[in-house]
């Protein structure tokens, strides 16, 4: 997931802003965002969650997702 969701990020710079974490190394953010399964999606509209994905999607799916 996360090579189509930065190829989309790059597509639609200025639009979105893209983090990628790694759960080793910040398990507290597992805890907080109740993460169970990898990868996981999580969308943010001024600081609020508004999606999760926890699976592999294309990235038409995602540019559906995001945009």
């Amino acid at each position: 997931m996360v090579p189509v969701l930065e190829q989309t990020a790059a597509e639609h710079t200025g639009r979105l802003r893209v983090a990628t974490v790694r759960l080793d190394d910040n398990p507290g953010l597992a805890h907080r965002f109740q993460i169970m399964a990898l990868p996981t999606l999580i969308v943010f509209i001024d600081g609020h969650q508004t999606t999760r994905v926890t699976e592999v999607t294309t990235k038409t799916e995602l540019a559906t997702v995001l945009i």
